[in-house]
């Protein structure tokens, strides 16, 4: 069920996490894009940590003028480069490991593929719902991440190393999430 994308030259980073559950597989991946992330603990307070952490070290103060402040990461951030009834891709591009993420605006699959500047890493995230013998099924996410060059295979391995952890636990709450509002959901 899970699958290298297509999308890629090649990837430097990769964690894959999976959960069983019951569900219909359009609701558990309309789940996750409807999701406020923030609204779990866990979630929540992995992200504002991630968003604060490097200004502090860079003494940075938080602007007063909520409307200077960058507007909170998410999957909104992503752009959907393919969804079927089983599977969805999304992608982003930037440098990371900045305290702002340095994200790069892309409009498609196509801006995705073409993109191609040193220094900026690419990431795909995607999320599967397969059949299990047991008449539930499988929600299972994967990240990729592409380094063109080593400059940026450095900078991103020593931020990999630093989220790795949270990354992990955010993406299996993500799984957990969808299932349990395709649950509570009536079926499409």
């Amino acid at each position: 069920m899970l699958r290298t994308p297509p999308y890629l030259p090649s990837f430097q980073f990769h964690e894959a996490h999976e959960l069983t559950c019951a569900g219909n597989p359009q609701q558990l991946l309309q789940a996750i894009l409807t999701q406020n992330l923030r609204q779990d603990p866990l979630i929540g307070f992995f992200m504002a940590l991630r968003e604060r952490v490097p200004g502090i070290f860079l003494r940075r103060k938080p602007p007063h003028n909520t409307a200077a402040a960058p507007s909170p990461f998410g999957l909104d951030n992503f752009t959907r480069l393919e969804t079927t009834p089983t599977h969805m891709t999304l992608g982003l591009v930037g440098r990371f490991w900045r305290p702002t993420f340095g994200l790069y605006p892309i409009a498609d699959l196509s801006a995705f593929k073409a993109f191609n500047t040193p220094g900026v890493a690419k990431l795909i995230l995607t999320f599967e719902v397969g059949p299990t013998p047991k008449h539930t099924v499988k929600l299972a996410t994967q990240t990729w991440v592409h380094c063109p060059d080593t400059a940026t295979r450095f900078k991103m391995q020593l931020y990999w190393a630093l989220i790795r952890p949270a990354s992990g636990l955010i993406r299996r709450r993500i799984l957990a999430l969808a299932a349990k509002q395709a649950r509570t959901t009536r079926p499409l």
